[in-house]
């Protein structure tokens, strides 16, 4: 069995977004890049929100308008993932 990702976790709900999939998906991705790592959350939260706000700036799009979207989001996900890390 493949190990759980928080990529693979909330794989039905990034697939749901249409618009913002990318954004969402780097977001997902970014997530299980810090999960490797010993940092506290809240340090893996910061480094998160500034990788995906470099790729939000990139688009063109505007980071006020997603940062509370995307923080919110992440803290979904991660309960999402844990929620079934932990079964």
């Amino acid at each position: 069995m493949a190990a759980l990702t928080i990529a693979s976790a909330l794989s039905p709900i990034v697939d749901a977004y249409g618009v913002g999939r990318e954004i969402v998906q780097t977001t997902v991705n970014a997530m299980d890049a810090a999960e490797k790592e010993r940092d506290s959350g809240a340090d893996k939260k910061e480094w998160v929100l500034a990788f995906v706000k470099s790729l939000v700036t990139d688009l063109g799009q505007n980071w006020e308008r997603w940062a509370k979207v995307i923080i919110t989001f992440i803290d979904f996900a991660k309960s999402v993932f844990n929620s079934k890390r932990y079964k």
